[in-house]
């Protein structure tokens, strides 16, 4: 059980985080809450400009807090404001703002004007002071310190933006209400046939014995291409994720309130919040490096020379690779440690496909959803999560803000696929077929092994982290879990190839430079893919996903 509050989780109920630590959070994440809104009706707002010219009330001139979209000003107004206007003389505290709901937009500073009579004179709220904006998830209430004032308008104006000038706003009343309390969330398992339970001791394994265990598997592998055989080391990472104190680490920074408080849950609500969980991964958690920026002048300007070993921390941090980039200002190089170790993803936020799909699939098994992470052999990764009310395995891409939309890769970006591996802690699977519209036409170049070896190579595999994984429970919960895995199998194997895309799945790589996508042949399937994904580079698939009512693909005979 976790105490949260509206900003992230206030801490974890139990020896690690003290009751009175945790209470203190959830309080400070409540200040200001017992202010009242005004709730001013959407027919009493205006807006410097609104993107397509759309009228109050329509999508892109919606801004009340309630908004399936948001207030989106024009890209070429460079003076944007939003006004709201009380019906009479209020004593006005604040105002309260939200990010855009369906899309990664929002403004990040903002100044309030306000007065009695729409022609002014307008006067600045404490002196002119910038206030910090919302983040994707949490909305923001900024309290003026020089106390409420009297006024009828209050004009919102945003200083800067991420992404697109968008906005929710409504105005905060002076009250001598208290603030809310605390809010207390239990959190369980998204999948009802999922054993794992965070209140549950870890049971400390015999090391010699998981030793012996790797070594018969090994065995069984060794006749096998190497390819397959160092398949192993991606089961140790998912099996990884699975550490208390790790998931612990992941839940401390997931802003499980905010992203429960913005989802529409008409589809499902596991996958509702997934859809706002990824949107948030993206667009306020994790960055994309290119490149780094220089660590003496800070420049961004800077480009790859070459590679390096790593130092013993970064080995500790399971960093394999090195790259350097040199400063085209200042010379300088600086080092670009590709971590492995989720944990210190966390701390970093930063990298390209590998590190995002590495350190969200630790955020959704920490949330209790059942997943995979997946490996593209034509290089990518991505996350499947298991969706209990849609009894199916779900593609999940962090990078690009992809939901259930497995076509992407083939029909957008234009790759080439051969093999897709699921890992999971209790399981390994191919799951390319979900990925591709023709299988007979991909088989062919799925060259780096035989069909028969792979597949001996993932039973095998399996067949392990399955044992591996039931080592801690009682018999009859671990007969439960063997029973369900092997009808989730059999219901997999015999699903059709997925024969309706939507409008996101018509899009090139959005995620990374252009150049560096375009090199890689993933920008884009066609001219008009390309576009597309040069469109959306800074929002990922939303704004193609805005336009399409296809929620879910069909899977058709």
């Amino acid at each position: 059980m976790y105490i949260l509050g509206l900003i992230r989780i206030g801490g974890q109920l139990d020896e690690s985080v003290p009751l009175p630590r945790a209470l203190a959070r959830g309080l400070a994440a409540q200040k200001h809450s017992g202010l009242p809104l005004a709730k001013v009706p959407q027919n009493a707002r205006k807006a410097s400009s609104s993107f397509g010219d759309d009228q109050p009330g329509q999508k892109h001139h919606s801004g009340t807090l309630d908004s399936s979209s948001a207030w989106c000003a024009k890209k070429e107004d460079t003076a944007p404001w939003y006004q709201l206007d009380l019906g009479e003389v209020g004593n006005v505290a604040g105002v309260m703002l939200a990010a855009r709901s369906d899309c990664g937009q929002w403004v990040t500073r903002f100044r309030v004007e306000l007065a009695d009579s729409e022609d002014g004179p307008w006067t600045s709220a404490d002196d002119g002071r910038e206030f910090d904006g919302p983040s994707f998830a949490n909305p923001v209430r900024a309290v003026f310190d020089n106390g409420s004032q009297l006024a009828r308008f209050v004009r919102i104006m945003p200083v800067s933006h991420r992404n697109h000038c968008s906005l929710r706003a409504d105005v905060l009343l002076a009250s001598a209400d208290p603030d809310k309390p605390p809010v207390i969330v239990a959190l369980g398992n998204f999948s009802v046939g999922d054993p794992f339970e965070f209140s549950t001791p870890e049971v400390q394994t015999d090391r010699m014995l998981e030793e012996q265990h790797l070594a018969m598997l090994q065995a069984k592998l060794s006749s096998l291409p190497p390819k397959l055989q160092h398949q192993v080391a991606s089961l140790s990472t998912v099996q990884g994720y699975e550490k208390k104190q790790l998931q612990s680490q992941a839940l401390d920074e997931i802003p499980v309130c905010g992203l429960d408080s913005s989802l529409d849950s008409s589809g499902g609500y596991e996958i509702a919040f997934m859809r706002m969980l990824v949107r948030w991964f993206k667009h306020e958690f994790f960055s994309w490096t290119n490149t780094p920026r220089c660590e003496n002048c800070g420049s961004s300007e800077t480009k790859t020379v070459g590679r390096a070993d790593p130092t013993p921390e970064e080995q500790h941090f399971l960093a394999n690779t090195v790259e350097v980039a040199a400063c085209s200002k200042c010379g300088h190089q600086t080092r670009f440690p590709r971590y492995n170790d989720p944990a210190k993803l966390l701390q970093t936020r930063t990298g390209r496909c590998g590190e995002w799909a590495n350190c969200f699939t630790l955020v959704c098994r920490s949330l209790g959803y059942e997943a995979r992470h997946v490996h593209d052999w034509t290089d990518h990764v991505w996350t499947e999560i298991f969706s209990e009310s849609n009894r199916r395995w779900v593609h999940v891409d962090s990078c690009e803000a992809a939901l259930d939309s497995p076509l992407m890769y083939e029909k957008g970006w234009g790759k080439k696929l051969t093999y897709c591996i699921g890992f999971a802690r209790d399981h390994v699977v191919d799951v390319t077929k979900r990925y591709t519209q023709s299988l007979e036409e991909l088989m062919p170049r799925r060259t780096q092994c035989s069909e028969e070896e792979l597949k001996k190579a993932l039973s095998a595999i399996s067949e392990f982290a399955l044992d591996r994984s039931l080592i801690q429970y009682p018999e009859p919960v671990a007969a439960a879990r063997r029973i369900l895995l092997s009808e989730r199998a059999a219901a997999e194997a015999t699903a059709h190839l997925p024969k309706v895309s939507n409008a996101a799945e018509e899009v090139g790589r959005t995620s990374g430079d252009a150049a560096w996508r375009a090199r890689r042949g993933e920008l884009g399937s066609s001219e008009a893919a390309k576009q597309k994904a040069l469109e959306c580079s800074e929002s990922g698939l939303e704004q193609a996903m805005a336009s399409d009512s296809t929620m879910f693909l069909v899977f058709l005979p």
